[in-house]
């Protein structure tokens, strides 16, 4: 099941260890996404099938930009590789309608955009992570 996440959810363990993973910072810059970013947001959830308490995945988008970006996606370690990730970025169109959607990633998610259909082009470095190649991604309505 994919649905909103309330406030008390966004803030849970289970969070904070899908907001590591898709941001890759240290533990207060974490925080600082946690309590700042996401509250303006809208951040869906994945619960698991068998377990549907358990937060498996999350993305998080800001809708009122065109196009809408999403900045934040993961999915946990042990439910990778089984069609999640492509699960919310569809609740993202659904949730946007026709309007395009647009990430910017790195070397370690840019194949995941390029096969569910964004047009993948270089971006400028993000001081972020300053080291890292930067791409932009865009899926636009079909």
């Amino acid at each position: 099941m994919i649905r909103e996440l309330q406030s008390a959810e966004r803030s849970s363990t289970a969070m904070r260890g899908l907001v590591w993973l898709a941001a890759e910072l240290p533990d207060e810059a974490i925080t600082a996404i946690i309590t700042d970013e996401l509250p303006g947001l809208t951040t869906l959830g994945l619960f698991g099938e068998q377990e549907p308490q358990e937060l498996i995945g999350f993305v998080s988008f800001d809708a009122s930009r065109e196009p809408v970006e999403i900045e934040y996606i993961a999915v946990g370690a042990a439910a990778q590789h089984g069609g999640h990730g492509s699960r919310l970025i569809e609740a993202v169109r659904d949730h946007v309608g026709g309007a395009t959607l647009y990430a910017q990633t790195d070397d370690d998610a840019v194949d995941f955009y390029r096969k569910r259909g964004f047009t993948i082009t270089s971006a400028a470095p993000d001081p972020r992570w300053p080291e890292r190649q930067r791409y932009d991604c865009a899926l636009t309505s079909a």
